[in-house]
């Protein structure tokens, strides 16, 4: 169990203030009477508000006050930078993936124009005797182009 005195001293402010339930208080004010420490103490706490009333925060000088706005000013110039590198960070995060996205897509097939077309134009020459309406005379070249017209 803590002493007594501990457990009174932080009840001192609290009784000061009478913010105390009157069964805690009629015990600050019996162990006051008991016990000279806690009642030197208390008068010591007690004088605490009438000091404060009196007391009047200090006034920054001009020099503290240019010393404020150089540091405001200085703060101003340097988040533009932070902007700025924040910017290019996500640039370049976007362009990394934009080329992975690129780099790791599948090969399309190759084109019809770029297929082998011999096979094609064997079977049409095949075939093209046998109708009637147009005699078409296709000749294959050695670089797969079609040349049409007559021999």
């Amino acid at each position: 169990m803590k002493h007594p005195c501990e457990t009174i001293q932080k009840q001192l402010a609290d009784y000061l203030e009478q913010n105390l339930e009157p069964t805690a208080a009629q015990a600050v004010e019996a162990h006051l009477e008991a016990c000279e420490a806690c009642r030197a103490e208390c008068h010591r706490l007690a004088r605490v508000p009438e000091l404060l009333q009196h007391w009047a925060p200090p006034v920054p000088t001009e020099a503290i006050w240019q010393g404020v706005q150089v540091r405001l000013h200085q703060k101003r110039l340097f988040m533009p930078r932070k902007v700025y590198a924040l910017i290019g960070s996500a640039a370049a995060v976007l362009a990394l993936v934009a080329f992975w996205q690129w780099w790791s897509r599948p090969t399309p097939p190759p084109a019809l124009t770029q297929m082998d077309m011999e096979p094609f134009y064997r079977a049409h020459l095949d075939w093209a005797p046998h109708t009637e309406a147009v005699n078409l005379h296709l000749s294959l070249s050695s670089g797969g182009e079609v040349n049409d017209g007559a021999r």
